[in-house]
């Protein structure tokens, strides 16, 4: 289950303010996260500005909350290197033993003003850690199965440059995302898979600054019971929200995804949905659809959906194109693991039809081999009806 992600969000949530009066920043902590490429320049200045020692610990605390428990692990980390080792032992996670600090290197000087090996001179991007995430779109290579999700961060510079033209993104939590998962149909194969899916796209979303749900089967998925649940989640978006993600994961055809009780739900009604809250009108709604026809081909599993959006501020994914079938095997389905990977690496400097043109790149270009000797193969679609730039701005909070 989703709760198993993210289990420093549950220290956190559970003991914020003995948690951040535990804290100190008066030695280098901030110096140590951005080594540790946790926080950038941008991520810092926006937890500092306007705000009081204790509650800039708190925000940090409510950032690291969206970030990877690997981020959580170099934050506990970082609090012992920085000789805060009693709060670093209190909150680290069951089997997490900070390591011993290191002595620091004191001869030589970066151009950056910090301390660095004689004759290794840091860049700017080193020293703002902004390059993990390779520059060109076509540098992503598909990981299969489960994804360590660590989205890289916007640059000042580029939100700077970049926000008068794009939808304003710069709130936390952006909005809320809903994935629907859909596992068992009746009188179907299993969706074997599908809950890998589930699992990356909720620490995509979670690092992308989105309020996250996932309901299961168990939640109660009958057709009917999803078209309330997807009223509930388009009604629960409050005036604030700057955007919205729904994600369905299901069988499905053409027109419609499935139920667990094998009753279709209609893709347009879904859409239509959209249209009952006000809160929604001139904000971008992004609709993930990955949808099965039913089909198996040996091995791997048909996925298939499409549908056209009409309304403005819209933009759609498809796994695959009209008519056609797509791919998904216990590992995931090879859509949603290009979006995830796709999107943690570039949402920083690209705009989501540029990303999801390259998630259609990297999908045509797999080849899966069949029992049978055939390859099979497929092309991804996306329709949009933007009016403007839509940019995530990981990172970047008002």
């Amino acid at each position: 289950m989703s709760e198993d992600l993210r289990p420093h969000r549950r220290i956190i949530n559970d003991r914020n303010d003995v948690f951040a009066t535990s804290i100190c920043f008066k030695g280098k902590l901030w110096s140590k996260m951005r080594e540790a490429r946790i926080v950038t320049e941008i991520v810092e200045e926006n937890i500092k500005y306007g705000k009081t020692p204790y509650e800039q610990k708190r925000e940090l605390l409510d950032y690291l909350a969206t970030r990877p428990k690997s981020d959580y692990n170099k934050f506990i980390q970082c609090l012992a290197d920085d000789n805060q080792r009693d709060a670093a032992k209190e909150f680290a996670l069951p089997g997490f033993e900070p390591k011993p600090p290191q002595p620091e290197l004191s001869f030589g000087r970066s151009t950056q003003g910090q301390s660095a090996p004689y004759g290794i001179q840091q860049t700017p991007a080193e020293a703002s850690g902004s390059i993990d995430a390779p520059d060109s779109l076509m540098d992503t290579t598909l990981v299969d199965g489960p994804i360590d999700v660590n989205v890289q961060m916007s640059s000042h510079r580029f939100y700077k440059d970049h926000k008068e033209k794009a939808y304003r993104m710069d709130r936390n939590p952006r909005g809320p995302a809903l994935i629907v998962n859909v596992k068992k149909i009746k009188d179907r194969k299993t969706r074997d898979g599908t809950d890998v899916d589930r699992d990356n796209l909720i620490k995509l979303w979670d690092q992308l600054h989105f309020r996250t749900k996932a309901l299961n089967d168990e939640d109660g998925l009958e057709a009917e019971e999803i078209k309330q649940h997807i009223k509930t989640f388009v009604n629960g978006v409050q005036a604030e929200d700057q955007a919205c993600i729904l994600c369905l994961l299901s069988h499905g055809n053409n027109f419609s995804i499935l139920g667990t009780d094998n009753n279709e739900v209609l893709i347009d009604d879904i859409k239509k949905t959209f249209d009952e809250n006000k809160h929604l009108e001139g904000k971008p709604k992004i609709i993930i659809i990955q949808s099965c026809r039913g089909r198996s081909i040996d091995l791997y599993e048909t996925d298939a959906v499409s549908y056209r959006a009409n309304s403005n501020d819209f933009i759609v994914g498809y796994a695959t194109k009209f008519d056609y079938e797509a791919l998904r095997a216990e590992g995931g389905s090879v859509y949603i693991r290009a979006i995830v990977q796709v999107f943690m690496n570039h949402a920083r400097n690209k705009d989501i039809p540029s990303m999801l043109r390259e998630v259609n790149r990297l999908v045509s270009a797999k080849k899966i081999d069949r029992v049978d000797g055939k390859h099979v193969k497929q092309s991804t679609e996306h329709h949009d009806q933007l009016r403007m730039d839509l940019y995530f701005f990981p990172g970047y909070i008002a």
